[in-house]
């Protein structure tokens, strides 16, 4: 009986290579209006399509067909004509595509360059140590401030601030602190690293590297060169002012404050978010602003309002955005124009629209929406960070054979675990709902599966209740029903499969029943035959009321009948078991 296996890598329903000595059919197809049919390697026709209109008559050898069910969390086989004509796969080319568009680099960490033993690599690693250095930038940016206004020869006026051999004891000793704890800080620093021309890889070392030796040259080497010199009282470089500029580079050091504060570098990424938009904005404002700058040089040309605020074009528009966008001294700017010119007063009113209340605001609700935005994901990519690194250390003392895949018994061992149902709880899942439908990722066709750690995890966030419902899930939901329907279909085939072979075995009986009922009729019936020759013809014409030609006739005559009903039972059942199973493929097809 031929099999037709609809599967796109040539493997069984159940995932087992097809043997070799079963027919594996080409991509030749025939097509004809009617019918639909698939050759074999010899050219023949080995088995008609399903829901195609059938033209075959109703014979026993009907072909079988057998559906192979895609898998729940693996690649679906979505049926597809193009595959069905040997052409592309499109599952093929979603993998192909999904592969390329995943490719992700992983997230960056200087860690990585370090040694994986030894004081320094520990050091630098510690998380102490990075907060003791970011308390000390703290506490250097604290001590510039003070620098500026007591370190000078009358303390919080304005005047030259002394140099680094004029100032008193205390602003030498921080300023030597400061100086040698920034350079023992980039020594642990550098000598943590493997290799250490990956210093110019990572930004962050490269930027302290510049800030370190500004520091190192203005407080040590600077100094020195004074005191080698002779001068105390001015810089070794002559102009003091410009190295107390560079000084201010040394604030540059709070910039690595966002790497420990994520509030902050959420609030840094969304102003770099929205600097798009931002500019956009100022540009139409600006636009608005000219149109308006020159409607007012003009209507005022000659006027004492012209000669004030509107004298040229750059004028008014440096008036306009001044007094009419940013409300600065704005009541004396409009009675001005009320009392003189009242009708521009009107045409002012229009600006302050448009310019201060319409696109302002318009930057606002755009910086508050982009905020929002980065916000948001950077809180998801957070929580998603911490959930997986909990998880990973609850997976690790469950997953025996590290093979790093979750199966039903660890993850029914994981749901018990508090800390496990914490760290659900965090992320919005319920735990009741993953218990309902763990039979839905963690079986398949009956049998047990495992998951990977990565797939595990996609399913948990997945099934937090504040997702919003999308085409892929609508998607995913479309193709859980149609495996479950094309397991119900499975099911019906094999039912009617074991109902065909239950018919032939019957059908097969019957025939050889009839044939042995059959040749002993015959058998019986040729030997009444005989002795119907055998009986000798009666001389006297008298009749007799019982002969024995009549009693041989009629015991052959009620034989005949008798095998005649048997026959006529046995058909009757051969053709109602045949139109059932002629309705059963009917329904089936349709």
């Amino acid at each position: 009986m031929p099999v037709l296996l609809l599967s796109a890598d040539g493997e069984s329903p159940r995932g087992t290579p097809m043997p070799e000595s079963s027919p594996r059919p080409s991509s030749d197809w025939s097509k004809s209006p009617r019918l639909y049919t698939m050759k074999d390697e010899t050219g023949d026709d080995a088995a008609q399509l399903p829901g195609m209109p059938s033209t075959l008559d109703d014979k026993p050898t009907t072909p079988e067909f057998k559906i192979s069910v895609a898998k729940p969390r693996r690649a679906s086989q979505v049926e597809s004509n193009a595959r069905l004509f040997g052409w592309a796969d499109p599952e093929e080319i979603k993998k192909k595509v999904l592969a390329t568009s995943l490719v992700t680099e992983p997230p960056y960490d200087v860690f990585h360059f370090y040694w994986d033993t030894g004081l320094f690599q520990w050091l630098a690693k510690h998380w102490v140590f990075e907060n003791v250095t970011l308390t000390v930038i703290c506490l250097n940016a604290i001590y510039m401030a003070l620098d500026t206004d007591l370190n000078k020869p009358e303390m919080m006026k304005s005047g030259e601030s002394n140099t680094l051999l004029q100032s008193p004891i205390a602003f030498q000793v921080l300023e030597h602190a400061f100086c040698t704890y920034f350079t023992v800080e980039w020594l642990i620093r550098f000598a943590a690293f493997r290799d250490k021309r990956n210093c110019f890889c990572d930004g962050w070392f490269f930027f302290d590297t510049i800030l370190v030796m500004m520091m190192v040259g203005e407080t040590w080497v600077f100094t020195a060169v004074a005191l080698s010199l002779g001068s105390s009282a001015r810089s070794p470089i002559g102009n003091a002012a410009m190295l107390r500029l560079l000084r201010l580079l040394r604030l540059a050091r709070l910039v690595r404050m966002l790497r420990s504060l994520p509030q902050l570098m959420m609030l840094v990424k969304g102003m770099l978010a929205a600097m798009a938009s931002v500019f956009y904005v100022m540009c139409l404002l600006l636009i608005v602003t000219y149109v308006f700058a020159i409607g007012f040089t003009q209507l005022t040309a000659g006027h004492e309002l012209g000669a004030k605020y509107f004298a040229n074009v750059s004028v008014a528009m440096y008036n306009l955005m001044i007094y009419a966008t940013f409300g600065d001294n704005l009541a004396d700017f409009t009675n001005d124009l009320r009392s003189q010119m009242w009708p521009l007063l009107v045409f002012c009113l229009i600006y302050m629209s448009l310019a201060q209340l319409t696109l302002m605001n318009m930057l606002v609700g755009v910086l508050c929406d982009v905020v929002s935005s980065v916000a948001v994901r950077e809180r998801e990519e957070r929580s998603m960070s911490q959930m997986i690194a909990d998880m990973k250390l609850i997976f690790a003392s469950l997953d025996k054979d590290f093979d790093n895949e979750v199966s039903y018994k660890e993850f029914s061992a994981m749901i018990e675990m508090p800390e496990a149902l914490s760290v659900l709880r965090r992320q919005q899942v319920n735990p009741l709902q993953v218990l309902d439908l763990a039979d839905l990722f963690f079986f398949e066709d009956g049998e047990p599966i495992q998951l990977r750690f990565e797939d595990f995890i996609d399913v948990i966030m997945s099934l937090r209740e504040s997702n919003e419902a999308k085409v892929k899930d609508i998607w995913h939901l479309w193709v859980q029903y149609r495996n479950a329907r094309r397991k119900d279909v499975m099911e019906q085939e094999a039912k009617l499969q074991e109902m065909n072979k239950k018919i032939e075995r019957v059908s097969t009986q019957l025939s050889s029943k009839i044939d042995q009922t059959s040749a002993k009729l015959e058998e019986k019936l040729v030997g009444l035959l005989g002795e119907l020759r055998q009986v000798p013809q009666p001389r006297s014409s008298t009749p007799t009321p019982l002969s024995t030609t009549s009693v041989a006739g009629r015991h052959a005559s009620k034989t005949v009948k008798a095998e005649a009903g048997s026959v006529r039972k046995v058909t009757s059942t051969v053709s109602r078991l045949v139109s059932k199973r002629s309705d059963a493929e009917t329904k089936e097809r349709q």
